[in-house]
C-alpha cells in the first residue's frame, strides 16, 4: 500500500461516526487512549519511506494531540460535514507520527434534524485493512461511556517500557552478584506470600 501512495491517489481509509449529542474532545482523546492506542501499531510510525527499505518503529513522540484533532464544518448540516469529509480525503496523510487521525466535528446536524458529534477517522492502507478497520473502530466506540473518567492511560511507548525492564535487571543482577545470600532469603519470603501457603 505504501508503493502504491501518489499524491492524487492516497492510500488512506476514511470513515465517519455519527453521535447522538455533543461529545467533548477531551472524551475523544480519552477514548482513543482507553480503546485504540493500546495497540503498538497505533503508537508506531513508518521509518525509511525515503530509502526504499520502509520499517515500523515505535514513536518516540506519540501522543493523542497528534491523533486527535479539532475539525470545524466549512457548511452547516450534511453539505458541510460531506464537505470536509472530501476535504480530508483528498489531503495525504503525514508520516512524521503514526500515520492515523480522528477528527472531532462539534454541532452536527443529521438528516433527522437532530444535532451531535461526529468523528472523521483517517487511516492509511498500511496500518491494516479498511473493513477490519473500521469494524475495529466501530467496536471501540460500542458501549463506551464519554463521561466516565479515564481507566487507565496507555502504555509507555515500547523504548520507555525497554528502557525500565532493563534497569530492573541490572539493579537485580547487581544485587544477587554482589549479595548472593540475599537469593534465599527472596526465595523464602516469595514462597512464603504465594497463594495456598
Amino acid at each position: 500500500w505504501l508503493r502504491m501512495e501518489r499524491p492524487d491517489n492516497p492510500m488512506t481509509i476514511t470513515g465517519v461516526i455519527g453521535f447522538e449529542g455533543e461529545i467533548e474532545i477531551d472524551a475523544v482523546k480519552a477514548w482513543v487512549c482507553e480503546r485504540v492506542m493500546i495497540y503498538n501499531r497505533f503508537r508506531m510510525r513508518v521509518e525509511g519511506i525515503d530509502g526504499g527499505r520502509a520499517r515500523w518503529a515505535p514513536d518516540p513522540g506519540a501522543s493523542v494531540d497528534h491523533i486527535v484533532l479539532p475539525a470545524e464544518l466549512p457548511a452547516p448540516g450534511k453539505a458541510g460535514l460531506e464537505a470536509l469529509v472530501s476535504e480530508l480525503m483528498s489531503t495525504p496523510m503525514s508520516f512524521a507520527h503514526s500515520p492515523w487521525t480522528v477528527h472531532h466535528v462539534p454541532e452536527v446536524t443529521f438528516d433527522d434534524g437532530t444535532t451531535g458529534s461526529a468523528l472523521v477517522v483517517r487511516l492509511h492502507h498500511i496500518i491494516g485493512d479498511g473493513m477490519a478497520l473500521m469494524h475495529v473502530l466501530l467496536h471501540a466506540a460500542d458501549e463506551f461511556d464519554v463521561t466516565a473518567p479515564p481507566a487507565r492511560r496507555p502504555k509507555k511507548p515500547l523504548p520507555a517500557r525497554l528502557g525500565a525492564t532493563i534497569k530492573g535487571a541490572a539493579a537485580e543482577t547487581k544485587d544477587l552478584v554482589l549479595s548472593p545470600s540475599h537469593l534465599g532469603e527472596r526465595s523464602r519470603g516469595r514462597a512464603a506470600h504465594a497463594p495456598g501457603l
